[in-house]
């Protein structure tokens, strides 16, 4: 199976080698569905292409190349795939899988994959009735996933606690204003910030290292962007900042950028923690005075 990469600023394409085996849901004759999985970025920048007949293959941005992994397990006999649907990064560095048996069929099964093995997790009741294709993933701030299978039923997966280290935003400058006649009020070791101001926040990996969470082709609900929350350390209040633009949407352990956000008018004031998150994972905390 061949596989190439676009470089947008060139417009060009480039081989990036051959996969090992075909993933597609595709028969000799041209048959199937001619779905695949969702491709998800891990932790350590390989990614992990999910097929839609239930092989899968890992692609090595570092080398070049590709290596076939294990094939999703079979349940009652029948081969389980992603022939379009879901997968997600947990914070700690796993990626979160449904998976069911051939396009459109029933039921769905949930898998975590470490890196190198398939293990089966704890599956919503109703997964049972519906093809993975039905259900959509998002990464929330608090690190967990909302899932939605387009009903009424809104399911949140908790992952296991632990965070990947070369993940983890680093806040590399206090707040500054970006309106100029806003006094920083920067008073070390803590920075001043007025309610209802605008100010730039730079941080490593801003964006996260993933887009958190992943579709076969249908969907996307990527979170590699920075958020903005603050915490008052009296009340335990939690206020989201609106973050508007963003320097850019890389990802990766090196990529480095910032954003700006507009502090509510009404946040509670006072002693307060911030901190910036992609993809559910957050820096440090910076502690604020709000004024």
């Amino acid at each position: 199976m061949q596989a190439e990469i676009f470089t947008p600023s060139t417009g060009e394409w480039t081989s990036a080698g051959d996969a090992p085996i075909v993933i597609a849901d595709t028969n000799p004759d041209n048959s199937g569905s001619h779905e695949v999985g969702p491709e998800i970025v891990m932790p350590n920048g390989e990614v992990l292409a999910m097929g839609g007949n239930g092989h899968n293959v890992v692609y090595s941005q570092l080398t070049k190349t590709w290596r076939q992994t294990d094939d999703l397990p079979k349940e009652q006999g029948q081969q389980l795939d992603v022939a379009d649907g879901p997968g997600a990064i947990e914070p700690n560095g796993t990626a979160l899988i449904a998976a069911s048996p051939g396009f459109g069929n029933s039921p769905t099964h949930f898998y975590e994959w470490d890196g190198t093995s398939f293990t089966r997790t704890e599956e919503p009741a109703n997964a049972k009735f519906a093809p993975s294709y039905v259900f959509f993933m998002v990464v929330l701030p608090t690190g967990e996933i909302l899932m939605t299978d387009g009903d009424s039923d809104i399911e949140i997966y908790t992952p296991a606690p632990g965070v990947s280290p070369n993940a983890v935003p680093v806040i590399t400058r206090a707040p500054t204003p970006i309106d100029p006649t806003v006094r920083p009020f920067a008073l070390d070791p803590v920075v001043t910030l007025i309610a209802g101001k605008s100010y730039t926040l730079e941080a490593d990996r801003i964006n996260g290292i993933s887009q958190g969470a992943y579709y076969g082709d249908d969907q996307q609900a990527y979170t590699n962007f920075p958020l903005v929350r603050i915490t008052n350390d009296a009340t335990g209040k939690v206020r989201y900042c609106r973050t508007h633009d963003h320097e850019h949407r890389k990802i990766g352990p090196s990529s480095h950028g910032s954003t700006q956000f507009d502090i509510p008018g009404d946040i509670d004031l006072g002693p307060s923690s911030l901190e910036t998150v992609a993809n559910g994972i957050a820096s440090t905390p910076l502690e604020v005075n709000l004024r």
